[in-house]
């Protein structure tokens, strides 16, 4: 999930027009959940994300179901 989240940040177009600030930063996490393997329960964080200009990303995960 971190390198999910870190190809999702690192978009170039997720840039705030006209700035090299990022519109789209890292805001902590979920609260821990457990997920069901065929190993047994697994305890997971999914990463937060803020949008500073207000569009709504949200980051999903291939490896997560929402």
């Amino acid at each position: 999930m971190a390198a999910e989240l870190a190809a999702f940040l690192s978009d170039a177009a997720y840039r705030l027009r006209g700035d090299e600030r990022p519109a789209v930063v890292r805001n902590g996490d979920l609260p821990e959940r457990t997920v069901q393997i065929g190993m047994g329960d697994v305890e997971v964080r999914v990463p937060k994300v803020h949008e500073r200009i207000g569009g709504g990303a949200c980051v999903h995960s291939a490896l997560l179901l929402p």
